[in-house]
């Protein structure tokens, strides 16, 4: 058996190697930094592959991960994308005691030894499905908030100042370059005359310089001047698909040119600086965005396994309500204090009533006001068809204030 899982991955590694080399010998080097900021959290590999079996996919999880973070099911007959997976194994040995110098320990001439366990580094073949290939509930609502926050340029470049890691200037610059990262005073500098969609898309390539190429912290300072632009440009790329930016203007003819002559691991690891650049960038305007977002939202709600969470804005500041899996309300309180964020009450409720925040994850209120409306139907109807049926007492906690 471990025969053949091994036979499918040489199968695969060997698929990803070509992979590799045409990505960079072809024109299909646009389509799968597209492809990396759709799935920034995957593995160069991994993405690689994904986009070699399913490239029209928008999001991708596992089987049960579809279920039990989004609410939703694979179809029947859907086709999985293959993934390599870690997949560690035990290995119990006998190892030789040292002392506190480091010298064996002997006993009647031998050694003594222990039986210890290591954890020994394996993969797997896993399988992906894709979004288009599920049906269920709507994703979370922060994935449309976050579609819908990307138009406006004001929120984009403000959030694009708190993501730097060095300031940004936008003035009038007395030369032909739309903006520079500045290496001696650590400065990032875009002319203020672009289009406000040029504007943004010039502030990240200066940002994804700041982050690879500070001679103080940059994470590939030993990059020369064509590499520095092919990972600057590809990680205002990938950052822009991320975000649905127009990214028709991108041109990436001289990456054949570039690569051309380079070994596979050279290559790789050069995705991987893109990768992680890029990744970085998407995951902290994700969070400022959210902020945004938060700052202006009345109700929010939350899941967590079977059960769910749902706060709203009140005169006195917010309340909440838990339900079940069934959708019975097991659960509400009060936070007492409009002061605080939506967010941080949130996560005040969750305590009160122990529901674990770092399990959960942001659910579409809507769906959630459907399926409570939907249940109460079935149990209104379920009452008319059986009169006199006690209905259960609901199980609550006290009111927090």
């Amino acid at each position: 058996m471990a025969g053949r899982e091994d036979n499918r991955i040489d199968a695969i590694t060997a698929k990803l190697q070509s992979e590799t080399k045409e990505l960079f010998e072809s024109d299909r080097y646009r389509d799968y930094l597209s492809c990396m900021g759709r799935f920034h959290n995957y593995s160069v590999n991994n993405t690689i592959l994904i986009n070699a079996q399913r490239p029209d996919a928008s999001l991708v999880a596992g089987y049960q991960a579809w279920q039990q973070k989004f609410d939703r099911h694979v179809v029947a007959g859907a086709k999985g994308i293959q993934i390599i997976q870690p997949a560690p194994w035990k290995k119990k040995e006998e190892v030789e005691i040292k002392d506190a110098n480091g010298n064996t320990v002997m006993r009647d001439g031998k050694p003594v030894t222990q039986e210890v366990e290591r954890i020994m580094p394996g993969f797997k073949v896993g399988y992906v499905f894709a979004y288009e290939d599920t049906e269920g509930a709507p994703l979370p609502s922060v994935v449309d908030i976050l579609d819908q926050q990307v138009v406006n340029a004001d929120q984009f470049l403000a959030a694009l100042r708190e993501v730097s890691p060095v300031p940004i200037t936008y003035e009038h610059l007395n030369s032909s370059a739309n903006g520079y990262f500045s290496l001696t005073d650590r400065t990032i500098h875009v002319e203020e005359s672009l289009p406000e969609l040029q504007r943004i898309k010039t502030t990240i390539h200066e940002i994804g310089h700041a982050y690879l190429h500070d001679k103080d912290g940059g994470t590939d300072i030993s990059a020369n001047k064509r590499e520095r632009e092919v990972e600057a440009e590809s990680v205002a790329y990938t950052v822009c698909s991320y975000f649905s930016l127009d990214t028709s203007d991108y041109s990436f003819g001289y990456i054949a040119g570039w690569s051309e002559g380079k070994e596979l691991k050279e290559l790789q690891d050069k995705l991987t600086i893109i990768k992680e650049t890029a990744g970085v960038i998407i995951d902290k305007l994700d969070a400022e965005f959210l902020k945004i977002q938060l700052q202006e939202m009345l109700e929010l709600t939350y899941k967590n396994g079977d059960g769910y969470f749902r706060i709203e804005k009140c005169s006195s500041g917010y309340e909440y309500d838990v339900f079940d899996r069934e959708l019975h309300k097991v659960g509400f309180g009060v936070i007492d204090d409009p002061t605080i964020p939506i967010d941080r009450a949130a996560e005040l409720g969750m305590e009160q009533v122990g529901f674990k925040k770092d399990f959960a994850t942001p659910y579409n209120d809507d769906s959630l006001k459907q399926k409570i409306e939907q249940a109460n139907t079935a149990i209104n109807e379920k009452a008319e068809i059986t009169p006199g049926t006690a209905i259960a007492e609901e199980h609550h906690v006290p009111m927090h204030r």
